[in-house]
């Protein structure tokens, strides 16, 4: 449980840090850049955005949306610490070249078509507060965090690192699962602010700025965040040709270090997202316990992976460790009654719901 006295102390010091200082949470310069911002990248002037006045550019501060939405309002959510691909189209600092993103488009023009609408459609669905709409667009999460606070900073939170969000539910001792997206995580603070007798009265600007100050995470979690999905599938991609006493072999080496990179061909992964994608290969990207495979619209078949031990309790990524499950299955594990009733290398067996099941750990 969270030190509710402890928290009580840390919110009494920050009413009295921001009511002498109220300038900590939002001083004057900044405050009239925001408004500055949002008065030249208004949603009406965004439609008719040119390709140079959206690009990252320094020698283009005034005009630039992304060197805006990065550096210029830093201090209202870092996004800091991961390459300009979350933009869908940077500026080549050696060419001086549009490069797009391929998820976007083949083509510097196509991609930033879509990016326009995606920005568009982005504020739309954030006015509605339709999370779900939210989590569909394309943008890049850490770029759609920090442009939804900055326009509806009344409905969004500007915690924007994966690592941090992590670290606040974690310090704050609320249950979540590691397959819920920013959004999502962002919302449950969110929810817990707007929950709590004190802080309800506050913010949002003000609960991400109390978060940082109390509660401050190490320097360690500032590191790239990688959609861990997408890198599973490349991965998957790049090792199809691999035999399956290959992808056993791989997975009896596999070692619990979460944030060491593994290079496969030529590219370099997280080892743990090289472990679940082995582990989603060997399973044939059925569920575990329904035996079922989800057909996607791209021909790829999609299963998530199951912590047996939760990540937030410092459960890893090691075959013993990971259930290959359906959704329905995976959020009824991480949710339901559930209880392990015994557990080796080879199978756990465990009740859940009133269900029995014995599932196979083994690699063979």
């Amino acid at each position: 449980m969270i030190d509710k006295e402890e928290l009580k102390q840390r919110q009494e010091s920050f009413e009295v840090l921001k009511n002498n200082n109220p300038e900590i949470i939002l001083n004057s310069k900044l405050k009239e850049n925001w408004s500055r911002f949002l008065s030249i990248f208004s949603k009406d002037k965004i439609r008719n955005l040119k390709m140079s006045d959206y690009v990252l550019d320094k020698n283009n501060p005034e005009g630039s949306f992304c060197y805006w939405v990065e550096v210029r309002l830093n201090e209202l959510g870092n996004m800091h610490g991961s390459f300009a691909l979350k933009f869908g189209l940077y500026l080549s600092k050696e060419t001086r070249e549009y490069i797009p993103t391929k998820k976007f488009g083949k083509t510097k023009e196509e991609a930033f078509i879509k990016i326009k609408e995606s920005l568009i459609d982005l504020l739309d669905a954030g006015k509605d507060n339709d999370l779900k709409r939210v989590g569909e667009n394309v943008l890049s999460p850490m770029f759609k965090g920090k442009i939804l606070f900055l326009y509806y900073p009344d409905k969004f939170i500007s915690i924007l690192s994966k690592g941090h969000l992590n670290y606040f539910l974690d310090e704050l001792n609320i249950n979540y699962t590691e397959d819920l997206s920013e959004i999502d995580k962002r919302n449950i603070l969110i929810n817990f602010k707007n929950n709590d007798s004190v802080m309800k009265n506050w913010t949002n600007q003000e609960f991400s700025n109390f978060m940082y100050k109390f509660y401050r995470p190490p320097k360690k979690l500032q590191e790239l965040i990688i959609d861990d999905e997408q890198e599973q599938k490349e991965i998957i991609k790049k090792v199809s040709i691999l035999s399956r006493e290959q992808i056993i072999a791989e997975l009896r080496i596999a070692k619990p270090i979460l944030k060491e990179k593994v290079k496969i061909n030529g590219e370099n992964y997280k080892r743990d997202n090289k472990t679940i994608a082995f582990l989603k290969i060997l399973r044939g990207f059925k569920c575990q316990i329904c035996k079922n495979a989800i057909l996607k619209k791209d021909g790829s078949l999609y299963v998530e992976a199951a912590h047996i031990t939760e990540k937030y309790k410092n459960g890893s990524e090691m075959p013993e460790n990971i259930l290959i499950l359906c959704p329905n299955h995976h959020k009824e594990f991480d949710f339901g009654n559930r209880k392990i009733i015994s557990r080796s290398s080879k199978e756990v067996v465990f009740k859940l719901n009133d269900k029995d099941y014995n599932i196979s750990l083994e690699l063979d």
